[in-house]
This record gives C-alpha cells, structure tokens and sequence, in this order.
C-alpha cells in the first residue's frame, strides 16, 4: 500500500500533463480555430514544456499551410515555446507575428530560453541572464526568482552564486528538437535562435552517430562471447558424455572379468569333496606304527592265553 501511495502521490511530468491534451485533440481532431485553441491550452497550462507531441497533430499540422494570418499565428506561437527564445518572442511580436503573451505565459518562455543557455553553458553570468531573458540589470531578485522556480519544476539543477554573480549548472533537461521536415518551414525560419542552434543539432547527431557506433560494437563483442561461451559449453557437454561412456564401458567390463573369475573358482559338477577320514594324517607320522603295535600286543597276549 505504500508503494503505490508513493506512486499516486509522484509529480506529474511535463509529458503527463501535455498527455491530457493529446487525448482531447485524438478525440476531437481540431481543425482551424479549434487547433490554434489547443495550442494556447498547452502553452497556457502549468508545468507543460515540451510540446513537440502537438506537431504531430493532423490539425495543427495544417496551420502551417494556411493563408489565414491568425491561424499561422497560432502554429507560429507553437514554434515559438517549442524551439525559440525571449528573444525570438520580441522579434516576431513586434512584427506581429505572434499574439502578446500573458505573465505566466512570458515566465514561462524566460525558463524556456534559460533552459536553452544552460545546455550550452556550464555557467551563466548574471549579465547575461539579464539580457536574455529581459529582466533589467538592477532586479537581481526576479532573475533570481525565476531561477529557483525553474529548479523547483525539476528543469535544471545548480547553485546561485552570489558572490560571483552567476549561475553554475549541474544538470539541465534538453528542449524539444525539431524534426529535419520542419527546418525549412517559413515558422521555424523565423526563429534566430534556431539558426544559432544548428551547430548544436549537428552535434546531438555526431554524438547520436557516435553512440551507435560503440553500441554496434558492444553488441558484435557480446555476440562473439556468447557464440565462444556456446561452443564451450557443447565441447564441455561432449567431454562429459564421452567420459561417462568410458566409465560405464570399464564397468561393464570389469563386471564380466568378476563374473569369469568367479565361474573359475566354483567346483566341477559330479565330484564331491574329499572325506576327511580318508586323508592320511602326514602331520602325524606316530599315527601308523602306534595302529600296528597295539594289533600286535592284542595277539600276542592272545597266545599267551592259549
């Protein structure tokens, strides 16, 4: 019962709760304004950052290619919280390309865009956060602030150094990365940040490549100790037969050598033992002449008589 109480009360993720929303669009299939609904739904809801499953929503999808302003609108905000920055943001909204954002949905970017820097920085400077996330210089606390609201979602981990004024990263959550089709979409175009990334993309691919590399190797190596241990094993059992056929073949034989010997020991058929009586008594050699001398003292005293 505890386990599953530690079960039910866990967190949910970004993706459980993105999930619901994948459930209703399965169900509904949004198409035109109801799509652009979903996306601000998901870009709206708390604790959803990671947004890359929507794209794979058939209307949603669709929004890219179409000439209505609001609509394009809509996909290009999705590109927006999915692959770009505070940055971007004031880019396209300034040229009206994405609607203005609420206060927690601009909260929300600036941890996106902080997520961004720290999977390309083992150390932030202050300075630098300030800029790019469009906090003023002299609101240390805000900057700060959101800093340890982005640990407490369980985005990133690290220590706020004050003394040096920056923030040191131990571990950041990687954004979604956007699939090679979409590249050359006008959206995703739009994006600066994405542009400056591409280096970072053919990384994660060298790295993917190299990974798969090592794994092909690892699994040939463990193929060939398996074969090696198999044929080991076969000789082994072989072996092992084979002396057990010899020990029952010496068994075998040393039976039948007993049985002969034992044949060989036993008496004739048709002759009897010895009588004891009959057997003279060498061991005795008083025996005789003691017989014969009591014969002849019996005659002679018989005479004497007569």
């Amino acid at each position: 019962m505890a386990a599953v109480a530690s079960v039910l009360a866990a967190p949910l993720t970004s993706t459980d709760r993105l999930e619901a929303l994948l459930l209703v669009a399965r169900s509904t299939k949004p198409r035109g304004a109801a799509a652009v609904n979903l996306i601000h739904q998901a870009v709206s809801a708390p604790g959803v950052f990671f947004f890359g499953e929507l794209f794979d929503v058939a209307g949603v999808a669709e929004l890219s290619m179409s000439s209505e302003i609001h609509l394009v609108a809509g996909y290009q905000l999705l590109c927006l919280f999915s692959y770009g920055t505070y940055t971007d943001y004031v880019h396209l909204n300034r040229s009206g390309c994405v609607p203005e954002l609420s206060r927690d949905e601009l909260q929300k970017l600036r941890q996106l865009t902080l997520l961004s820097l720290a999977s390309q920085h083992k150390a932030l400077s202050y300075a630098l956060l300030h800029k790019a996330v469009g906090i003023p210089p002299d609101n240390s606390r805000e900057l700060e602030d959101l800093i340890i609201e982005t640990i407490y979602a369980g985005l990133i981990s690290g220590k706020l150094n004050e003394l040096q004024s920056r923030f040191e990263i131990h571990h950041v959550q990687g954004r979604d990365v956007p699939h090679p089709s979409l590249m050359s979409s006008p959206a995703l175009s739009a994006l600066s940040s994405l542009s400056s990334s591409t280096p970072q993309l053919d990384q994660i691919v060298a790295s993917l490549q190299n990974w798969q590399s090592c794994t092909v190797s690892v699994l040939q190596s463990l193929q060939s100790r398996m074969d090696e241990t198999r044929h080991s094993a076969a000789d082994s059992a072989l072996q092992h037969q084979q002396h057990r056929q010899a020990l029952l073949h010496n068994l075998i034989e040393s039976q039948h050598l007993l049985e002969s010997q034992q044949q060989q020991q036993q008496p004739k058929k048709g002759k009897s033992a010895a009588n004891p009586m009959d057997i003279d008594d060498v061991d005795n050699p008083w025996a005789a002449p003691k017989k014969k001398a009591t014969v002849a003292g019996a005659r002679g005293s018989k005479r004497s008589r007569a």
